[in-house]
This record gives C-alpha cells, structure tokens and sequence, in this order.
C-alpha cells in the first residue's frame, strides 16, 4: 500500500517491540552451523513483518529492544536493517531505543543512529522527540527512548494541540505489574503521563502483550505492551507466553481499539514439577524420565523443576541417563531447588522478619507516590510470601 494522507480521526497503527535480534540461548544449532534460537528470534520477527505488510497500516512502531545488545553481531543488524526498508516502503516507521542497545558510555553511539537516513524510517535513541510523519496530517508521535526516563522531566510530555496523539516509550509503567517486580529497580513511565490524552500509548520492555492497569492510579486509556515475538527464556512463558506477535491499533474518531495478533513461536514449557523428597536415586531418574515421556518433546525448549532433594543424592542421579529420554527435545534443563536451611531460633527469625519489613516500608516510602503506597506494598508481601518463603531465598 504506497504511503498517503490519513483522515486526521483515522488511522491504523501496527506496533510491534522487544524483537531481541542477536539473543542466542542453549548448544543447539541450526542446519546451517548458526545458534538456533538466534535463528528462532530473526524467524519470529519476520513473521511479525510479513503479516504487517500483508495488513497495510499507516503507521508502524517499534517500541525498543530491537537488537538483544548493543555490540550484536552485524548479521542481525543488516536483518534490522532489511526488515525495517521493507516496513517503510508501505507506511512512516517509528523506532525507539530500548535498554538492550543503548551503550552505556555516552560517548558512544546507538547501533539504531546507523538506520538514520533511510527514507520514511524515524529513529529516536538519547532524547524526546515529537514525530509528524509525512503523509500522516495531524498525527503527532511522541517517542521516548530508554535513557530519557532517568532524567526527563516528565510534565513536558504533552500531547500536541490539534493533533491525533501516540505517545511510544521504553520503560516500566508506574503501578503496573512489572513496576511491582521491579520496584527500585527501574526508571519508571509516572502514571501522571499514561493518563494523558493520547489516543494510543506503544509501550516496549515488558515481554508480556496487554493493557496496563495503573492500580490505584486505575486503567490507562489505550495503553498496551505489545510484548515480545518470541520467549527469552523460561521466565517469559510465565507471561501469557503464547501469546507472541505484535499488536493492531485501529483510531476512529474518539475510539480506539486493539487487536492483538498471535504467530507461531518454538513451544517452550515446563514439564510438572517433581518432589524428589524421599526418593532413591534411581528413583528419582525413572521418575524425570516418565515425565519426559508423557509430553511431546520433540523440537521443543523443555524445563524441569526438581524439588527438595539434597545436594548428595543429586550427584547421584544419572542424568545423562535422563536427558538421554530428551534427545527429541531442542534443549532439556533440569532446575534443582535444594531444601532450605535452617537458621535461628524464632526470636531472630522475629526480629530479621521485622527487620526486612521495616526496610520496604522505608524503600517504598522513598519511590512510590503516596496514592500507590499501600498496593505495592500489598504486592511485595504477596510476593515475597510467607517468613519462610523469605528464609529460603
């Protein structure tokens, strides 16, 4: 579809983010001698592309986290680069950069500074910028790379007069759940700007795809992670992690609607846990190896969870036995937790437990606004459960 002029109450947006070109994961490798889930990550992003051009938008985000690093391995920054002219022959393209390819010297530049140039592709790395795409009247993009969080004066984040508003940022959204993991951790995009007249928000960083919930500050108007394409790890499946691909946004006057689009990925899971308390050594292989042999393995990214079983009888489990059973599998990993050891008498244990929760409290006080107070602190709790939950970590 070439690019043209859009009503300015009517648009088509498709945003897509964390496409993590250059992550590598596991021994496998593909037929041609390169890392296999490397492979998996540029097949995933491409199939993101090609449904984009198949559905012909007027314009098309990246969020950030294009590439899984900032010195990757130039292969995958000529994929970007080929992947991105095929999007901005059809419709202006806004990219943003995310946490994995700012350098972390400033006075080196950003690999994304190396796609400036090409025509109808915008680029945003080290400061916040209003895009008026060519073609796309009355559009205003506010982009906001990674860094720019650390030190922006949020409050000039404003939606332009006139204008249909997409706010894009790369960042953790104040009282979302990804701001309650990662509380302390993070420069956060303040609930304040979320809630702002934008007509749709393109958030990147968060590999998992769905709205925003801003909890005591309430629900964001049109405000969505469009998730990753692909899982990085056994982490990611825990996030709705069969939900990949990218997200399309349809602006109609004062209405907004979101249609998440799910593509193939490599089946990634995790087999049931195994309570190894009370088992033989023998036992506890047969055990693995029935498990592996009631689900289908083959092709796939295969995790188990071994608990409470001691560090001397673990060394004598046969586990090339096991991961024999496997061999179907891409990649097969064994995550053995160890039972807690005990510390203390109940009085210590009392008095490091009030201890700890008085340091949230004072954490919490110093970086939450007042109105999120009470839930994040609800949510650390819950997180970090019971004092015996606390000991074992």
């Amino acid at each position: 579809m070439p690019v043209g002029t859009v009503a300015l109450m009517s648009l088509r947006i498709a945003h897509l983010s964390d496409t993590h070109l250059g992550y590598e994961a596991y021994p496998a490798l593909s037929a041609a001698g390169n890392n296999q889930r490397g492979e998996d990550i540029v097949r995933a992003m491409n199939n993101v592309v090609n449904d984009i051009l198949a559905w012909g938008p007027d314009l098309i985000i990246h969020s950030g986290d294009v590439l899984e690093k900032p010195k990757t391995d130039i292969r995958y920054m000529l994929v970007a680069q080929k992947l991105f002219r095929k999007l901005a022959a059809i419709a202006p393209v806004v990219v943003i950069a995310g946490n994995h390819e700012l350098p972390r010297s400033r006075k080196e530049a950003c690999w994304l500074d190396l796609l400036a140039g090409t025509e109808n592709l915008h680029v945003v790395t080290n400061q916040y910028e209003v895009i008026r795409p060519k073609g796309l009247d009355g559009v205003a993009v506010h982009a906001v790379p990674h860094d720019v969080l650390k030190e922006i004066d949020q409050s000039v984040i404003l939606p332009s007069d006139g204008h249909l508003n997409i706010l894009t940022a790369h960042g953790v959204a104040t009282g979302s759940e990804l701001f309650l993991r990662s509380l302390g951790r993070e420069y956060a995009i303040e609930a304040d700007t979320l809630l702002r007249d934008w007509s749709y928000a393109a958030l990147g960083h968060w590999h998992k795809q769905g709205p925003v919930n801003l909890g005591a500050s309430g629900v964001a108007k049109n405000v969505w992670y469009a998730g990753s394409p692909e899982n990085m790890g056994f982490r990611d499946i825990r996030d709705n992690g069969e939900q990949r691909g990218y997200l399309r946004i349809v602006v109609d006057g004062p209405e907004t609607s979101v249609t998440p689009v799910h593509l193939p990925t490599r089946s990634m899971f995790r087999l049931p846990v195994v309570e190894g308390a009370g088992l033989e050594a023998g036992e506890l292989a047969e055990l693995l190896i029935t498990r592996i042999g009631e689900a289908d393995v083959a092709g796939c990214v295969v995790g188990q969870i071994v608990n409470g079983v001691s560090r001397d009888l673990w060394s004598l489990v046969d586990v090339a036995k096991v991961r024999a059973a496997a061999k179907k599998s891409l990649h097969y990993e064994i995550t053995v937790k160890y039972p807690s050891l005990e510390i203390g008498s109940q009085g210590e244990r009392a008095d490091s437990t009030a201890a700890f929760d008085a340091a949230v409290a004072a954490e919490v006080e110093r970086l939450v606004p007042e109105n999120l107070r009470t839930p994040v602190l609800d949510k650390t709790k819950s997180l970090v459960g019971t004092e015996a939950g606390r000991e074992g970590q």
